[in-house]
């Protein structure tokens, strides 16, 4: 469950980058903008797993707060009980019912992650493909990994959706035919964010793994 927390929260760095392919290109840089016009995200999600056959797996609500550079707070509601949360550095998992708290350092998990985008983590370079699909006010930006991409990331494809300015969800596809859906709701753009959100003290008594 942390690899898949780390893959969306949190949405938080897998991300795509601009081709050089003049159409592909095009439309990352419109994507890149979307998300570079906005230092902090505030909302509630609802996440969905489907496996390869259609049928529903799990289905979990949960809060977050993101702000850029990498600070990330993402929650996930019973009966997962899972908080992600990184002060720009470290990065902590904590599992509330296992009693254990994960420690990584951000470069090497959260910059692994396609939720990075949410966060404005683009990096320069080749190996992903755009396209968008435009209905009435509402886009959808699919994302592909090419060549050695591939090997690199765990994921197939990758779509975000917009409905105007407004960030609507991500669908996951990963390399076993699951999907993963973020469906956001109560989004707020450059919300004020109270001071320490984006800390964490591992509570007295739990495990703490690094």
């Amino acid at each position: 469950m942390i690899k898949r927390a780390l893959l969306l929260a949190a949405a938080l760095g897998w991300s795509p980058a601009l081709l050089a392919e003049p159409a592909s290109d095009a439309i990352g840089a419109e994507l890149a903008d979307r998300f570079a016009a906005v230092e902090r995200w505030r909302g509630e999600f609802i996440q969905t797993l489907i496996d390869i056959n259609g049928n529903l797996q799990q289905q979990v609500t949960g809060q977050f707060a993101l702000q850029q550079p990498n600070l990330v707070d993402w929650h996930y509601a019973a009966p997962l009980n899972q908080r992600l949360v990184s002060d720009g550095e470290t990065l902590w998992f904590y599992d509330r019912d296992l009693e254990q708290v994960t420690v990584r350092a951000v470069a090497e998990l959260l910059l692994q992650s396609p939720a990075a985008i949410l966060l404005g983590q683009l990096p320069v370079g080749g190996g992903y493909r755009y396209r968008v699909e435009r209905r009435a006010e509402q886009s959808r930006y699919t994302v592909v990994p090419t060549g050695t991409a591939r090997g690199e990331v765990s994921i197939e494809q990758l779509t975000i959706i917009w409905q105007g300015d407004q960030l609507q969800g991500l669908e996951l596809l990963d390399g076993l035919g699951q999907r993963t859906a973020l469906a956001f709701s109560g989004i707020e753009r450059d919300p004020t964010l109270a001071a320490g959100r984006f800390t964490f003290t591992p509570p007295e008594g739990v495990d703490v793994v690094r």
